[in-house]
């Protein structure tokens, strides 16, 4: 709330976004915090999920793709408490959801597969280079101002989308907003392009999560 509060007057008072949206811009911005937060929170936790438990991989067989995707469902547990709240503020500014809400859950699914896909190399890397958790941070506040959670894809030049939609949460924080809302719908063909490379992101990095998960027990 603190986060949507700040957004709403640096954003939307000050760079005066909140003039080109149909909809109250805290529930614009919120919208697209709340499965940005969920993506966020899923890869900061699934990147340290393999050193983190530690001592039960030197006692324990068990496959070790456990520990990253058990982190999206911690990370869903707080997604439905900050959707209750987002669905109580739209009562409360008066913005009814749109006919397209039931889509919401497929751009859930969809920012589940991009974070998974994304902590596989992450897990992995972070146990052989341990600096790696530090650089994750950085890459969450960089994919945060390419992605349009607190601003429109209006505003974005025409001609520079294109770059901006090789970050797969651009489509899929602009379609869980329309789905929601009813705002500009994603670009369905690079919705689909950022899904076949996220697909193969997830693909390799498998191939290099099974090359070196027989180590783990020993590095870690």
């Amino acid at each position: 709330m603190i986060t949507t509060v700040i957004f709403s007057l640096i954003f939307g008072h000050f760079a005066g976004f909140d003039q080109t949206q149909k909809v109250a811009y805290p529930i614009f911005i919120l919208t697209g915090l709340v499965l940005w937060n969920f993506f966020a929170s899923s890869l900061a936790n699934a990147s340290e999920s393999v050193v983190s438990q530690s001592h039960i991989l030197t006692k324990i067989y068990f496959p070790r793709l456990i520990l990253p995707l058990s982190s999206l469902g911690v990370a869903v547990v707080d997604f439905l408490i900050q959707f209750a709240i987002l669905a109580v503020l739209m009562v409360i500014y008066g913005v009814g959801a749109s006919i397209y809400a039931p889509f919401a859950i497929l751009f859930l699914i969809a920012a589940s597969y991009i974070s998974f896909s994304m902590s596989v190399w992450l897990t992995a890397l972070n146990v052989r280079f341990r600096d790696i958790k530090h650089t994750v941070p950085f890459l969450i506040q960089t994919l945060l101002y390419l992605t349009p959670v607190i601003y429109p894809v209006e505003i974005v030049p025409q001609r520079w989308q294109w770059l901006l939609h090789l970050n797969p949460m651009f489509s899929v924080v602009q379609g869980f907003r329309w789905s929601l809302l009813g705002t500009e719908p994603p670009n369905w063909t690079w919705l689909s392009v950022s899904m076949l490379l996220t697909t193969l992101l997830l693909l390799t990095g498998l191939v290099f999560f099974r090359r070196t998960e027989s180590t783990f027990a020993d590095i870690v």
